[in-house]
C-alpha cells in the first residue's frame, strides 16, 4: 500500500509540473498561493500524524 501511495505522488508530481510549466506569467500568484496550501496541508497532516503537538 505504502509504494501505491508513493507511485501515486510521484505521477501527481509530475502530472502538476507539466501543467504548471505550460501555464503563463498571468498566473503565477495563484500557482505560488495553490503551492504554499499544498505545503501547509503536508506539513499539517505530518504533524498530526507525528502528534508533536
Amino acid at each position: 500500500m505504502a509504494k501505491f501511495v508513493l507511485v501515486l505522488v510521484i505521477v501527481a508530481s509530475v502530472s502538476a509540473g507539466i501543467a504548471l510549466d505550460r501555464a503563463g506569467w498571468r498566473h503565477r500568484k495563484q500557482l505560488w498561493q495553490l503551492q504554499g496550501g499544498a505545503i501547509g496541508l503536508v506539513a499539517g497532516y505530518l504533524l498530526g500524524r507525528t502528534k508533536l503537538i
